[in-house]
């Protein structure tokens, strides 16, 4: 099964209009790294369990980082929304970066104090 793909600015679009769904797919530590405002998360890892605010009508659209994934698992997604539309973000949230749109990203850690924390030294 292959998914149609919609492109980062038509998705874009959409999201605005709150037209779908976006599901972001990547597991935990991928998503708080930087993801896309107003998604919900839904790690493949744990797509059996219920999701408040997951669409039941509509179009759903899953993302994962370059779309291999949402590409790999398309049966499994479009199971989990049955009475939408499922479709993918072509290029995940790579190509969602790529195409200049804003993402939320986890402000970053110096190095040196990513080594006192795995050193032990505060």
């Amino acid at each position: 099964m292959v998914l149609p793909s919609l492109s980062a600015v038509k998705v874009a679009n959409l999201l605005a209009t709150e037209a779908i769904t976006l599901v972001d797919v990547r597991e935990a530590g991928e998503r708080q790294r930087q993801h896309i405002n107003g998604s919900l998360h839904l790690p493949l890892s744990r797509l059996a369990e219920a999701v408040p605010g997951l669409a039941t009508s509509g179009t759903v659209v899953f993302h994962c980082a370059s779309g291999a994934r949402t590409g790999m698992q398309a049966a499994r997604l479009a199971e989990r929304v049955p009475g939408c539309t499922a479709m993918v973000l072509g290029g995940g949230i790579g190509g969602w970066v790529a195409a200049g749109l804003p993402v939320v990203s986890a402000p970053s850690v110096p190095l040196i104090q990513r080594l006192r924390r795995l050193l032990g030294g505060g």
